[in-house]
Order: C-alpha cells, then structure tokens, then sequence
C-alpha cells in the first residue's frame, strides 16, 4: 500500500506536535511493509531523501503564514496522484480542505485532527471561517478520521455525526 503523508513541516527533527505524532508513526508503518511517503515542507528541512524507511520528498511551500499549509497541501495531493498513491493521509483541520481533492484523483484519504486550530488566537476572523471549513470538509469527505484524542473525537461527533472517529494519541511512545 502506498500511502502519502501531508499537513506536516516535515520529519525528522522538526518541532511541533504533529511533527512528531509523524516522526513516531510512520517508520513504524514502514517497518510494517508499508510504503510510506512523508511530503516535507523544503524551507523547514535539510536535504535527505530516506528516514527510518519512509520516504522524505520536498515540496516548495510560500512563507506566509496564512498560505504556506494549504499550497503545500495543494501540490503534495497533485503529487501523490501523479505517484498513484492508495491513501493520502492528512493531518490538521487547513489541509483537510483538500480531500476532495484526493478523492477526485482516486486515493482513499484519512485526516487526522489534532485540535481545533481555529480557536488560537495567531488567526484572524477570514482564516478561522477557512479553518473551520477544513475541519467540516475533512469530516465530511475523508474515508477514515482519526482524532488525537477522545475529546477532539466527541466534538467531531456531536458537530458532524461521525461516530467512527478512530483516537489514536499524539506521539505516544509505548512504555
């Protein structure tokens, strides 16, 4: 199965939650068989094409804060179609904008929620509407849903009526 991983930065090294969750998730799909592809944001990276078995291809991103996740997004879905990947899998509410996208061009897609991104402060009225748009598209559309937590997945549920939200916790390392 070859499954495409979008809405990060990038991995490895890179800060930020979802950074991590995709930095401990996907060698371990890789380990499973599973060709993965993580699509990186080229300005937070260094050059590397290999990590832990999953693929690292870097996309050109635009340095504007209220850009710079849903271009990427944009040419890592074209990409991943271009590639015929089985499964795109994007993380965060923006990025979800996408799946309808990733569906035309025939990939199952999973969205994972991280939070509830149009709530910090950093966005202004236009791009919270936008936000909030992505979190209902992703919901609606995807094919599978996972939230970081319980509490993201009961808000997706009593929002949208997606009772099959699958929690998967951010970045947990087994004991």
């Amino acid at each position: 199965m070859k499954i495409y991983v979008l809405g990060t930065r990038g991995i490895p090294y890179v800060a930020g939650g979802v950074e991590t969750h995709c930095e401990r998730l996907y060698p371990r799909l890789a380990a499973m068989g599973m060709d993965v592809t993580v699509v990186r944001r080229r300005c937070y990276v260094a050059p590397r094409n290999e990590y832990r078995g999953v693929r690292l291809i870097d996309v050109y991103a635009p340095r504007i804060k209220s850009l710079e996740a849903i271009c990427h997004t944009l040419l890592g879905v074209v990409k991943a179609g271009i590639d015929r990947a089985d499964v795109v899998h994007l993380h965060a509410v923006g990025p979800s904008l996408l799946v309808p996208l990733a569906r035309l061009l025939g990939m199952k897609v999973v969205v994972t929620n991280h939070g509830h991104d149009y709530e910090r402060e950093k966005w202004g009225r236009a791009a919270r509407a936008v936000l909030r748009m992505g979190e209902r598209v992703g919901v609606r559309f995807a094919n599978e849903v996972i939230a970081i937590s319980q509490p993201i997945a009961d808000v997706l549920e009593s929002k949208y009526g997606r009772g099959d939200v699958t929690v998967i916790p951010n970045g947990v390392e087994p004991a």
